[in-house]
């Protein structure tokens, strides 16, 4: 265990250190049955005896940012590891695995993991009816599916460098003939669903008949370009008409990069709303912009490759440096996309993240005025090249209209947002564009509603989606609600997390010294935003309304503009 938390490539953050340290050494202690949440949360979170895991999801939220941290790390560096720690989802008692020898063959059969299951009651049907609505569940989506087959997206890369994803006929394991009309629905929804996401391009299998081995996969990515394999089975559940869909993506190379378990009961009303709903929450886990594949293809392409040379890859770290905007990456990240969108002129992905990051550029580096105007026509004319190039490109839709929102075109700015909304409801991303802009602008209510939801469809929520709701929390005089989403935000990396975690610290009683280093430790984030936080809150368009309860809970908070000075 030692070895592992002081090793640099192991990404978890110190909390989340802390945090791997302590339910190891509960487990090989003997004392697993004591890792609940509420007891995790006063021993490593430091929260009171009255903490609320309901309100506060701090130690849920950190605990699978923890399981990503820990599958990222043995993905790359399994060799340097005799023992392989996991924390199995549903519990905090820590597995322990002996590594395997190499050689992986992957299984032909999904994994199950019985916590992710959810059962739904009501009404059940007969087999036979359920077999006669799949017919014509089939026939609709087979449609539906073939629309979007024929559409044309933009590629974020050229197709050799681009994921490619191959979708598996759903397999019907339930016993039951009938479900197979089901099965097929179901397969032709997921890839529905993931037509709807445009960084990379779906196929089905070449031969439906595959069986996936170490051998096969290997054939789909050395004669058909294939990436990655997304295989799922029907499976019975705990009645008639109960079923489980097990799913797994495959990388080609033999790797199995996630497992899921998704279920419900077989209603008369449900069946069309089960199949539909299993279909967005797989595609959405997925695809979305900080999602499975995207996480995956991130680690494969490391920034010291070649790869970094192609669009795909410069664009690959476009979007992990837009996850917590790290200052470090953006000098390289703006020249990379300075020449990918020179080499590669009709690449709309490439002109939409070019933009975004001028914007930011623009925004967070020293300019005189002069030079920040300039800045800010280049990002919006960037952006506005990349909706020429691609009209439903989601990213074009999403970095056109945060561009327009600077530049104080409100109205315009949330037509394009709401339109990408409109293309794909489940993009966690547009989700929280939408919300926090809303919010920014006075829409408090509206605008959180949007950012929950865009929390919700999240496998793991960069740290800024947290902020709004600590700042309505804040704002309704909601103190208990008030330091989980400021910690998580904080946590991540957030300098505006920072300030309402030092907000929150200090109406729990916290000494002022914990206080003071909390808005130090913003301002070393974000040079300039604890010695005028007016200024920044207002550089992003946020209302007086919102911006001055905050101002007032910072000073009842000790702080003061020299704060930034005793830097």
């Amino acid at each position: 265990m030692r070895r592992l938390l002081d090793d640099a490539d192991f990404p978890a953050s110190e909390i989340r250190r802390k945090l791997l340290a302590h339910v190891v050494e509960e487990t090989i202690s003997g004392r697993g049955e004591k890792l609940k949440g509420v007891v995790l949360a006063q021993d490593v979170f430091d929260r009171d005896a009255d903490f609320n895991q309901q309100t506060d999801p701090v130690v849920r939220i950190e605990a699978r940012r923890l399981r990503r941290d820990l599958d990222s790390y043995y993905a790359h560096h399994a060799d340097r590891c005799v023992i392989r720690f996991s924390i199995p989802k549903g519990a905090y008692v820590v597995a322990f695995e002996r590594q395997a020898a190499p050689g992986f063959v992957p299984d032909t059969h999904p994994l199950v993991d019985p916590s992710d299951g959810a059962t739904k009651r009501g009404s059940r049907l007969s087999l036979p009816v359920i077999g006669l609505l799949g017919v014509i569940l089939v026939l609709v989506a087979a449609v539906v599916a073939a629309f979007f087959y024929g559409k044309r997206f933009p590629q974020a890369a050229p197709a050799e460098l681009a994921p490619k994803i191959a979708v598996a006929d759903v397999r019907n394991l339930s016993g039951a003939d009938d479900l197979t009309y089901f099965a097929d629905g179901l397969t032709h929804q997921i890839i529905d669903r993931l037509m709807r996401y445009d960084s990379f391009s779906i196929t089905a299998l070449p031969d439906a008949e595959t069986v996936l081995t170490a051998e096969t996969l290997a054939a789909l990515r050395a004669e058909h370009g294939i990436t990655h394999v997304a295989s799922g089975s029907l499976m019975p559940g705990g009645g008639d008409a109960d079923l489980r869909f097990l799913v797994q993506l495959y990388r080609t190379d033999g790797q199995i990069v996630w497992s899921g378990t998704y279920g419900g009961e077989m209603t008369a009303r449900s069946m069309q709303h089960l199949q539909e709903s299993i279909a967005t929450q797989v595609a959405g886990v997925l695809a979305q912009t900080y999602g499975v594949v995207a996480l995956d293809e991130h680690n494969r392409v490391q920034p010291d490759t070649a790869a970094e040379e192609q669009t795909f890859g410069c664009l690959l770290r476009a979007h992990y440096y837009r996850r917590n905007f790290a200052r470090a990456l953006r000098a390289p990240v703006l020249d990379c996309l300075r020449a990918a969108t020179v080499s590669e002129p009709d690449n709309s992905d490439a002109w939409a993240m070019l933009g975004w990051v001028l914007r930011d550029a623009a925004m967070f580096e020293p300019h005189d005025e002069t030079e920040r105007r300039a800045l800010m026509e280049q990002a919006l004319a960037s952006t506005d090249r990349a909706l020429e190039l691609g009209q439903n490109s989601q990213l074009a839709l999403q970095a056109h209209s945060a561009n327009l929102y600077y530049t104080d075109h409100f109205a315009e700015a949330e037509a394009l947002i709401r339109r990408a909304h409109d293309l794909n409801p489940q993009d966690p991303e547009v989700l929280h564009q939408l919300g926090w802009r809303l919010a920014a602008r006075g829409h408090l209510s509206e605008g959180v509603g949007y950012v929950r939801e865009a929390i919700s469809r999240s496998i793991d929520a960069p740290s800024r989606y947290y902020n709004f709701l600590a700042i309505e929390a804040l704002i309704d005089g909601r103190d208990d609600d008030l330091r989980g989403p400021a910690e998580l935000s904080s946590n991540g990396g957030s300098a505006v997390g920072d300030i309402l975690l030092a907000i929150a610290q200090h109406r729990a009683g916290a000494d002022p010294a914990q206080v003071e280093a909390t808005f130090r430790r913003a301002e070393r984030r974000i040079p300039g935003i604890v010695a005028d936080p007016v200024g920044y809150l207002a550089g992003h368009r946020v209302v007086p309304e919102i911006i001055n309860p905050i101002v007032a809970a910072m000073k009842d908070a000790g702080w003061s503009p020299d704060l930034a000075k005793a830097q």
